[in-house]
């Protein structure tokens, strides 16, 4: 997984692990929306998905976070099952 042009994990225990990280400090999620998605299929054992995303988030500590940006995912299929070979998220203004 990448974000705004770095790679962040390449497993997903480091990836879960962070996860649970970022969200303890989150006490209500206001707002989680994607909108604008579209999914590209490459093959018949590849495809592409892009949106856009939206979040609101009251923290424990009484700040609220704003995040705004967009998310590729790059899919592949093994033994008939889709999964997800690469991430990247974008933070916009």
């Amino acid at each position: 997984m990448a974000s705004d042009g770095k790679i962040l994990f390449t497993d997903y225990e480091s990836f879960k692990e962070a996860m649970k990280l970022r969200f303890e400090d989150i006490k209500e999620i206001i707002e989680m929306e994607s909108t604008k998605t579209n999914v590209y299929v490459l093959a018949n054992d590849a495809a592409v998905s892009t949106s856009e995303f939206h979040e609101i988030f009251l923290m424990v500590s009484g700040d609220t976070i704003v995040r705004n940006g967009c998310w590729t995912m790059v899919f592949k299929k093994f033994n008939n099952e889709w999964k997800v070979i690469q991430e990247n998220g974008t933070h916009t203004e």
